[in-house]
């Protein structure tokens, strides 16, 4: 099962510590694993793969080198809002269904 943590909140900011990330340059999805740690393209990767089944066919794209895997990341990542949109304001998980997916859905 996934948990959720914005890297803002002290949960994701606990985990950026526990894992010596820096918070300043934590810009994009962090995914920790157990004690590994993967970062944008990886962490993508890495997720496709958990959820098993058909994406487990992207792994393929771990042969491209990870600086290109990034850069379509950040790509990706800088025209998001531009193609899909962007809300005022965050939404926050609904409190029956989705409370335990969020690390700091108790504080």
């Amino acid at each position: 099962m996934f948990q959720f943590a914005w890297l803002q909140s002290p949960a994701g900011q606990a985990s950026l510590a526990k894992s010596d990330i820096d918070a300043v340059k934590a810009d994009s999805i962090v995914l920790v694993d157990g004690e590994k740690v993967y970062t944008r393209s990886d962490a993508v990767l890495h997720i496709l793969e958990l959820l098993g089944g058909g994406w487990k066919l992207f792994r393929v794209f771990r042969v491209i080198p990870k600086a290109w895997r990034d850069s379509l990341y950040d790509f990706i990542a800088r025209n998001r809002y531009r193609w899909f949109g962007k809300k005022d304001a965050c939404e926050l998980p609904d409190e029956v269904n989705f409370r335990e997916k969020f690390l700091d859905a108790g504080e």
